[in-house]
């Protein structure tokens, strides 16, 4: 993808709060700024999706919803759980943690089964949710990030 501008450039940015300690007024103040600057999507913990979705419906900007923060360690059920929870609050994308475990071991039956089914959630839903996979990056080899 080539960017032209600085409009076309934070139109791809998330911007992100995830730390646990976050605020409303930070929520308000993140929102405030994905929309002065127009970047795609807030970034956020389920516990805010449904006041970010109040402050940016009609905006543009999407609320993207995180699901199994921080190492993905949930069981699949409850990772599809909270996917739906996140959508039904109104997110209108989620950003699933990827189980570190199942990366580092190589266990792409586990791995590919929780994608499956938070895949088969989002695609559930009318219209259709993005569903964007994190990977902790830092802490893995470059043969695991490929695996990934």
């Amino acid at each position: 993808m080539t960017v032209n501008n600085i409009k076309e450039l934070a139109g791809v940015i998330d911007h992100t709060l995830l730390k646990p300690e976050t605020t409303s007024e930070q929520i308000r103040r993140l929102c405030e700024e994905a929309k002065q600057y127009g970047f795609h999507a807030v970034s956020i913990n389920p516990r805010w999706v449904p006041l970010a979705a109040d402050l940016l419906q009609g905006t543009g900007v999407a609320v993207g919803g995180v699901v199994s923060l921080p190492s993905g360690a949930d069981f699949t059920n409850i990772k599809a759980l909270q996917t739906k929870e996140a959508i039904m609050a109104g997110a209108d994308e989620i950003d699933m943690v990827a189980d570190l475990a199942a990366i580092i071991e190589g266990d792409e039956k586990y791995l590919a089964g929780q994608l499956e089914a938070v895949r088969r959630v989002c695609h559930s839903m009318r219209p259709k949710v993005l569903l964007k996979v994190i990977i902790e990056a830092t802490v893995l080899t470059n043969a695991q990030k490929i695996f990934a």
